[in-house]
């Protein structure tokens, strides 16, 4: 209030200057960039004390992605403010700049300090100041409780702040604490407190969890890639069998095409897991060898190893046989009689059977065993076909195995869905399919390293979109995650804003 009477005899009176605001205020909503610019330019240096018009150079800087001018603006903005929470926040959004778009992670540590400092050390009313040395952090937390289950956010997050102030490793105050910044979407005060809670983690597998939080809040919520990779490789490190930290490492690897390091995690993977999982790494390690870093020699060796672990994972059948083909020069040896022999017996399988004699007893009195063997050498004759199948006929063996093997044993379904999904990516019936044997195999996470497998080589932006929405699903449905989802969601309708089914969860998601 001092500022503005200071600021009213300066210029052409308040009643002027507002007119004049709200001139510059509709060129920016005109987007008429260079008039707004040069009006609130001209309000800036005809009263100095008011804010307005730096918060409206901010908004025009911000929006033309100038950072270097946002944060000069800022500054002046800062000796203009009196109260200790303006400034705190300010200078928040100041190292959200410095470490998400200008990428300088000490400056914007250097900014959060200060704003740290600026709540703590606020000027308090003496009884309220006396008030809370006498409260102590667990009373602080009840409180905070409180004052969320209200909705009054900014009380909550004070009272949280103040019990850190008194016990900087309690835990409890400090999960809160995230867990109310998240719900109010103030991502930009989160990073800082995850690493502080990562460090009072006293389980390995604890901070792996919260360093891949700060992984996925750097990369949905911040746009810091770099940052995320550092996160996530900190996580892996605490605890290599984090899936979920392991699949977005992958996943920003094969987006920087950084191939040695996506090299070095996937033989990490091969090493621990279950049977699954470790044919799984060979095979990816396996493509990545053949495809990227063309190392025939080692791709072999990883091919094998998948088909040891797993002798139905099709795409490291493949995988050799193309391997073997290439060196030869020559399609593979296969034996033409035992190939003919299979197709033969495949034929007859597949037709329907005929009525049988009255003799004998009817179809439903097959006993189970006699049922199971049935099962297991259609199976057998299927996988024998596959290995010597060309393109125009290996999609509907592999979907011919997935309804044999989907009811009785989901994770030997799981890589010939997961291959069918891949063949013909169009078909938004096999990815339900391949989805369904994911998660029945292996959970949430088996799901979501098959939609990072298939975005990889989505073929058009529809097929993305979809791959997207399932993605945040996925997340939202099984995991209960609220930040990634959304960004999953907000993907799928940039690569198709046509997509409704992303647009109703959104929708949802945020009501």
């Amino acid at each position: 209030m001092v500022a503005r009477s200071r600021g009213a005899t300066q210029g052409p009176g308040a009643a002027g200057f507002d007119e004049q605001l709200e001139q510059a205020r509709l060129l920016e909503r005109a987007s008429d960039f260079q008039a707004a610019l040069d009006a609130y330019g001209r309000l800036a240096r005809l009263d100095p004390t008011r804010r307005e018009p730096l918060q409206g150079l901010r908004r025009l800087y911000a929006e033309r992605g100038s950072w270097d001018a946002v944060l000069q603006v800022a500054e002046l903005e800062m000796g203009l403010l009196a109260e200790p929470e303006e400034k705190a926040r300010l200078l928040t959004q100041m190292a959200r700049i410095w470490e998400r778009d200008l990428g300088d992670f000490d400056q914007a540590q250097q900014l959060l300090a200060r704003a740290r400092s600026e709540r703590s050390h606020g000027p308090k009313p003496p009884a309220e100041a006396s008030a809370r040395e006498e409260t102590s952090a667990p009373t602080l937390v009840q409180r905070a409780w409180l004052a969320s289950a209200r909705g009054d956010t900014q009380r909550a997050v004070a009272a949280l702040h103040d019990a850190l102030a008194r016990d900087a490793s309690d835990v409890e105050a400090l999960d809160m604490l995230l867990t109310v910044l998240e719900g109010a979407e103030r991502y930009a005060e989160m990073s800082d407190l995850l690493e502080r809670r990562a460090s009072l983690a006293t389980e390995d597998a604890t901070r792996s969890v919260v360093l891949a939080r700060l992984g996925a809040l750097r990369e949905t919520q911040q746009g810091d890639l770099a940052g995320a990779r550092l996160a996530y490789e900190r996580a892996v490190e605490a605890d290599r069998n984090n899936r979920a930290a392991r699949s977005a490492l992958q996943r920003l690897y094969r987006r920087a095409a950084a191939w040695p390091a996506l090299r070095a995690l996937l033989e990490t993977a091969t090493e621990s897991g279950t049977p699954a999982d470790r044919a799984a790494a060979c095979a990816a390690l396996g493509a990545l060898l053949e495809q990227q870093l063309d190392d025939p020699r080692a791709a072999e060796s990883a091919y094998e190893k998948a088909v040891k672990l797993a002798p139905e994972d099709t795409e490291a059948i493949e995988g050799l046989r193309r391997l073997r083909e290439r060196e030869s020069g020559l399609p593979a040896p296969r034996a033409s009689s035992r190939r003919a022999k299979a197709i033969a017996q495949l034929e007859r399988m597949m037709q329907p059977d005929p009525d049988p004699p009255r003799d004998e007893a009817p179809a439903g009195a097959t006993s189970p065993v006699a049922a199971r063997a049935d099962s297991n050498r259609r199976v057998a004759t299927l996988r024998e076909e596959l290995r010597h199948a060309g393109p125009e006929r290996e999609l509907a063996l592999q979907v011919a195995l997935v309804d044999l093997l989907g009811a009785q044993d989901p994770a030997q379904a799981l890589p010939h869905a997961r291959r069918a999904a891949a063949l013909s990516p169009r078909d938004g019936s096999l990815l339900e399919r391949a989805l369904a044997a994911a998660l029945a195999a292996g959970g949430a996470f088996a799901a979501l390293d098959l939609l990072d497998d298939l975005l990889a080589s989505a073929p058009d932006l529809g097929v993305r979109a979809r791959l997207l929405a399932q993605r945040g699903d996925t997340l939202y449905d099984q995991l209960g995650w609220k930040d990634e989802p959304a960004h999953a969601w907000r993907e799928a309708l940039e690569a198709d804003p046509r997509h409704a089914g992303a647009r109703e969860r959104l929708s949802s998601a945020q009501a």
